[in-house]
């Protein structure tokens, strides 16, 4: 019918858009598919590339080993950077909508591949905010005002890579975890760790900055300057 063939004219210019956006931190479409027949005209299907290492979300269950600190660093980089060009080099610029863990792709270097940034999420400018109507999200990730209003702006996604950040920087979920109890975790590191320096006790209960390894101080401060940022975002 006329209303199939429109959504099938729409569905091919939006899969046309998705087709010219390529970035090394997202997942890349090659390809979709329609489906054929009565039983299923209203199949659509999009192709993406093939990421050998999974979801993030696999390696922060504890199972398989947890990732090294240097490459859950990288991992936070890329993904912002992603989702970045999301919100401001592509035209239109596009809302995920849906940032988590499972939606972090890990290529056979562990580069982040954010995906699943789909259709419907491409959204004109309207005075200087991202809007649209129509909103998703997983719970644990949701900003707050999705509960209050259906206009949403790229804040939205910002707030979900904040939760995603402070995950990220402890490494795996506590059995029974909230949103609330991880950003109870976020202050408490940052309050033990104050100015990212690690440190020990003289005996005489006076902190002593150890100096004597610089690979776990540079890692205190990259995780404390990163849970601030996540804080921030939240």
């Amino acid at each position: 019918g006329a209303s199939h063939g429109e959504a099938e004219r729409q569905f091919r210019a939006e899969v046309s858009t998705l087709g010219k956006i390529h970035h090394v931190n997202l997942v890349d479409l090659v390809g979709f598919c329609i489906g054929g027949g009565r039983a299923q005209e209203n199949l659509r299907i999009l192709v993406y590339e093939y990421i050998e290492n999974g979801s993030l979300a696999t390696y922060l269950s504890g199972e398989p080993k947890p990732l090294p600190w240097a490459v859950r660093y990288s991992i936070a980089v890329g993904t912002a950077r992603g989702i970045a060009y999301l919100h401001h080099d592509c035209k239109p610029h596009i809302v995920h909508c849906d940032i988590k863990p499972e939606n972090v792709l890990l290529d056979h270097e562990f580069t982040a591949k954010v995906a699943d940034f789909g259709l419907a999420k491409q959204l004109e400018e309207v005075k200087s905010h991202l809007t649209m109507s129509h909103v998703r999200g997983t719970r644990g990730y949701m900003a707050p005002e999705w509960l209050k209003t259906d206009e949403i702006t790229s804040k939205a996604d910002v707030y979900s890579y904040g939760m995603v950040l402070l995950e990220l920087v402890r490494g795996f979920p506590e059995r029974g975890d909230d949103g609330e109890s991880l950003v109870d975790w976020a202050y408490q590191f940052i309050s033990s760790n104050q100015d990212g320096e690690p440190s020990i006790s003289n005996g005489e209960g006076d902190p002593v900055v150890n100096l004597s390894q610089p690979d776990k101080l540079k890692e205190s401060i990259e995780k404390t300057r990163l849970l601030k940022i996540g804080l921030w975002c939240v």
